[in-house]
């Protein structure tokens, strides 16, 4: 049980600082903003504030499930130093994958791989131990 609030308590930690992340991206650049508001039909009515809501809302679930996921992988694998390298490496491979995707790697990308290592890799284990 201990492992699983942990992870719950890591998502928590990760959706929090990966939401500022987000929405700090999302507020610095205007053309992003404009080109979602032409894709999406009447998105030129959505402020950027209820945006914001959806976006915070969307990432405390699924970072908390994701944390939720990994304090039972912790507790089946038992072992905290093979938790760490299985969890920066699965990090590290969707980094590059999404960078592939989208052709660079930005800084947020960077810094939300890294909060969620320091979420997962770090702070579920020592609270879980």
């Amino acid at each position: 049980m201990r492992a699983l609030v942990a992870g719950f308590i890591s998502g928590a930690a990760a959706a929090f600082m990966t939401t500022g992340i987000a929405l700090y991206s999302m507020s610095r650049n205007a053309a992003w903003w404009v080109s979602a508001r032409e894709r999406v039909a009447g998105g030129s009515r959505v402020p950027l504030p209820l945006l914001g809501i959806v976006i915070v809302n969307a990432m405390m679930l699924a970072w908390t499930m994701f944390g939720l996921i990994l304090g039972a992988a912790y507790f089946s694998l038992d072992d905290p130093d093979a938790f760490r390298f299985f969890v920066n490496i699965a990090l590290l491979l969707g980094l590059l994958a999404a960078g592939f995707v989208r052709g660079r790697m930005t800084r947020a990308m960077w810094v939300t791989a890294l909060v969620a290592a320091l979420a997962y890799g770090v702070l579920l284990p020592l609270l879980a131990g």
